[in-house]
């Protein structure tokens, strides 16, 4: 009898606190609990545009739409997935005059949103000695240090001999031109596992959008 009074003196402590353990919910593991992500400055990024730009019509400062044309993948993970959009602006435009001068346009990349993350600053592409793969040492690098300036003295000797067609018509990129660019500075990304936190899905399927890839080169 007594040790029937004791178990249920310890019952009627013991099983509500039971009952509060099992009601809290677990620990939820960090969002940013992954290894950090490092996108360097200068990491090579291409784009398609999103919309045809004219000299005819396009005004300086202009913003453009873009996506990314391809993967960014750092150290297995993606970064910023194809068809992230991504913003550029008209640099430099001049409209053709008919008989006498051809319209030229330029385009100057600005920026790539991946979704969750701020905006990743962006600028155009030059190339580098450092992105020449077979340049590496004062020895190997020192042929293309002599061949780029006597290429463009020569280019600039013979370019009054020249024979440039006129035709007065504007310069246009089509959808889907491409575009080279580079990252401006490093930024940190957090990685939660294998990979970012994103949305599922990209801005743009560029698949239908450009079925054919790139239609031409904004240089």
């Amino acid at each position: 009898m007594i040790r029937k009074m004791i178990q249920a003196i310890l019952c009627s402590f013991l099983c509500p606190l039971l009952v509060a353990q099992q009601a809290t919910p677990p620990a939820s593991v960090p969002a940013g609990a992954g290894k950090p992500i490092v996108v360097k400055k200068r990491t090579f990024m291409k784009l398609l545009l999103l919309e045809a730009v004219s000299s005819a019509t396009a005004t300086r400062g202009q913003s453009v739409r873009m996506a990314v044309k391809e993967d960014v993948i750092i150290d297995g993970v993606v970064v910023i997935p194809k068809g992230t959009l991504a913003t550029g602006a008209v640099a430099v435009v001049r409209k053709a005059v008919p008989g006498k001068k051809n319209g030229s346009i330029s385009i100057e990349p600005e920026s790539v949103n991946p979704p969750n993350l701020k905006p990743i600053a962006l600028r155009h592409y030059n190339y580098t000695l450092e992105d020449d793969a077979m340049c590496s040492g004062f020895l190997n690098c020192l042929p293309l240090v002599v061949a780029a300036p006597v290429y463009g003295i020569g280019d600039l000797v013979a370019y009054p001999f020249r024979k440039h067609h006129v035709t007065g018509e504007d310069e246009v990129f089509p959808v889907c031109s491409e575009q080279w660019s580079v990252v401006c500075r490093s930024i940190v990304v957090q990685a939660n596992g294998t990979a970012l936190v994103r949305s599922a899905h990209p801005d743009v399927a560029l698949e239908a959008v450009c079925p054919g890839g790139a239609k031409a080169f904004i240089s």
